[in-house]
């Protein structure tokens, strides 16, 4: 049950109107009610109904042209036919039309009703929910975001469980387009984009490491044959709310430079150690 969902009841006969909206108000909804059609739409110009229940039999104007009315004035909302007069081709005609979701006939079913109308409020409460849960998704991920592209010499991507990207970086991309020659996109999975044997391997390897919960860095190259560079990454897996990981998050500098640099080093240091080694042999 959700209070502030509206109705709009639409009938001629008083009794039926006044039953209604008794019944409804009980289980919290908020009720209005209109004897004709144009006093429906009259309504819906100052307010926005989730459901309408409408006689299709109206002393004015005929309740699938209100429909059509309030349609136009609020695209939100859903219809339930009521009729007294029910005929296939009346029925047909009927569901034709945008958001209609039963059709009635008299004397009316309240149980049946009433449980029609409380599945279509916890479905407006759940899409409710799932739009703000959406909105602050939108904001976590502008936030998240600006964060990665702050820094312009650290790759960082985000994947979830199929190692698809949730979020990448400029620097990533442009990495990517070095090295494989590849224009990526959110949503896609990476390792699609790796044309090189080995390093498929290494990442595959990797991903599954960090979706096992694991936390860890690494020194790996990638690149062709001829022209390798050296990373050093850190993998760490994403977990929601309820503990389980959904996903992992992958922060990676080039080394080269340090690399070639170490290795100079360790070259030096081997012809000091061969150079000690002949002397003390003199």
């Amino acid at each position: 049950m959700e209070i502030n969902f509206k109705i709009l009841v639409v009938d001629d006969n008083y009794g039926l109107r006044e039953s209604l909206e008794d019944i409804l108000a009980v289980n919290g909804y908020v009720v209005e009610t209109a004897e004709k059609g144009s006093e429906a739409i009259a309504l819906s110009r100052a307010n926005k109904y989730d459901i309408a229940i409408v006689d299709i039999s109206l002393p004015d104007i005929s309740g699938i042209k209100t429909v059509e009315e309030i349609t136009r004035l609020s695209p939100i909302t859903e219809f339930i036919y009521m009729t007294g007069q029910a005929s296939v081709d009346s029925a047909i005609e009927a569901v034709k039309q945008k958001n209609i979701i039963s059709y009635e006939t008299k004397p009316l079913d309240l149980d049946s009703l009433l449980a029609i109308i409380n599945q279509v409020a916890k479905r407006r409460k759940l899409d409710k929910k799932l739009g703000e849960s959406e909105k602050a998704l939108q904001k976590s991920i502008s936030l998240l975001s600006s964060v990665i592209e702050s820094p312009d010499n650290i790759t960082i991507i985000a994947l979830d469980n199929n190692f698809n990207y949730l979020c990448f970086n400029t620097t990533h991309a442009k990495q990517m387009k070095d090295i494989y020659d590849v224009e990526i996109e959110l949503g896609q999975n990476i390792l699609t984009y790796i044309p090189i044997e080995e390093d498929h391997l290494n990442m595959n390897e990797n991903y599954k490491r960090a979706l096992k919960g694991e936390q860890f860095s690494i020194i790996s190259q990638y690149g062709p044959a001829n022209n390798k560079l050296w990373y050093e990454s850190i993998y760490n897996p994403i977990y929601d709310n309820s503990h389980q990981i959904v996903g992992l998050t992958v922060f990676a500098t080039e080394i080269t430079e340090r690399m070639k640099m170490e290795e100079i080093l360790r070259q030096s240091e081997k012809l000091k150690s061969i150079g000690t080694i002949t002397a003390g042999i003199s």
